[in-house]
């Protein structure tokens, strides 16, 4: 996990930020370049975070994401160990 990907985590994970920010607040937040943050974005989508709304903004397609993260619960069980599996002889 990158840095900046930690970073981003935290602040989405943050109190004041519960409701979700967009890229351009996180970039400023955090003083980044915008391709950085939106290529991050991408890669934590496909980990734990989503878009929860759409903006109106003045920019292109007119609107802009909010992005939020999945805080998991305390009380999370581990799943029980799975067997091991064993290739069938041939």
């Amino acid at each position: 996990m990158s840095t900046t990907q930690a970073q981003i985590r935290e602040l989405l994970r943050a109190k004041e930020n519960e409701d979700g920010l967009t890229a351009a607040e996180i970039e400023k937040i955090l003083n980044k370049r915008p391709g950085h943050v939106h290529a991050i974005l991408e890669v934590m989508e496909k980990i734990d975070a989503y878009i929860d709304r759409w903006i109106p903004c003045r920019c292109p397609g007119g609107y802009s994401p909010v992005w939020s993260i999945v805080t998991p619960p305390e009380s999370a069980p581990r799943p029980d160990p799975r067997p091991a599996m064993k290739w069938p002889k041939q």
